[in-house]
């Protein structure tokens, strides 16, 4: 919702806001539904390591009616943890344009290995005072469900008008959900450590597998989240002939790649979430591997 609103706060109908696809599916429609346009800025796969294409984001910036951009960070499906670089990178263009600069990091807790998240708002003062920030502890902790979320706006004229437009929506979180929340914060630090190397063993073990059970899919170990963005498109089968092997003959639910880019981007991929127990991942990997090495399609 919070990011409904912002739209509706940067922006008038008819003005374009910045998509880096494939990304969450959810942005097209906060867009769409309050009669945006959205102005596409694909990401560029680089052997599987995905980067933002910034000649084109100064152009699609540069135009008039461009207002604002929201960015993914971490990454949603494809696991980048932007660097440093690239979001000053982010951040000058958008200045210079005077586009405002969303950023969901609601997986920044989820950070796997070695890599490191750089909170976009510590770029710079100037950085800071041009974005706003949604957060929640909903993926780290589990607390979907409790509708909680963070919403920092450094600025205080944005985030007065921010508090202003959200009013009416009477979207505040029950007793639960704060409760819950805080304790997560507070407290939840030693069970966050242990779920993070947890998930970095089952990414690694996702790795291991397909390399020796799937050896056509590419994949490239997450820098964050617990999502797996995999790429099946070197076994030449549509979009449909993948979703019936994998959903209907391997009966696991992923995420059809085409809903993540509907220009192309996301077409042969899946997303496979592997926050689980490592024994359940690999089952749904083993009825995944039997569907698409055993079938009969002809792509």
């Amino acid at each position: 919702m919070a990011i409904v609103v912002a739209v509706e706060m940067f922006t008038e109908p008819g003005e374009k806001v910045i998509i880096q696809s494939p990304v969450y599916y959810p942005y097209y429609d906060y867009v769409t539904y309050k009669g945006r346009q959205i102005a596409f800025n694909p990401l560029l796969n680089k052997g599987g390591r995905y980067e933002m294409d910034f000649a084109e984001l100064e152009k699609i910036a540069s135009q008039k009616d461009t207002r604002m951009l929201i960015l993914c960070s971490p990454h949603n499906p494809v696991g980048r943890c932007w660097e440093k670089d690239e979001l000053k990178m982010v951040h000058e263009i958008c200045e210079r344009n005077n586009v405002k600069v969303v950023v969901d990091e609601i997986h920044s807790d989820l950070i796997l290995g070695e890599s490191k998240f750089i909170p976009y708002a510590t770029i710079s003062e100037k950085a800071a005072d041009n974005c706003i920030i949604c957060t929640s502890p909903s993926k780290s902790f589990n607390l979907a469900g409790l509708l909680v979320s963070d919403i920092i706006i450094p600025n205080e004229k944005i985030r007065k008008e921010f508090r202003y437009r959200m009013a009416p929506y009477y979207l505040w979180p029950g007793s639960f959900g704060s409760v819950a929340q805080i304790a997560a914060y507070n407290e939840g630090e030693t069970w966050l450590e242990a779920l993070l190397t947890y998930l970095h063993g089952n990414a690694l073990f996702l790795d291991k597998f397909l390399k020796e059970n799937l050896p056509k899919v590419k994949y490239r170990v997450p820098e964050a989240t617990y999502l797996a963005w995999l790429d099946f498109r070197a076994y030449g089968f549509s979009t449909q002939q993948l979703k019936t092997l994998i959903h209907q003959k391997g009966k696991v639910a992923t995420d059809d790649g085409t809903m993540f880019g509907p220009n192309g981007e996301g077409d042969g991929f899946h997303r496979l979430n592997f926050a689980c127990p490592k024994s359940l991942l690999e089952k749904a990997l083993n009825q995944i591997a039997y569907a698409i090495n055993s079938s009969d399609l002809k792509p």
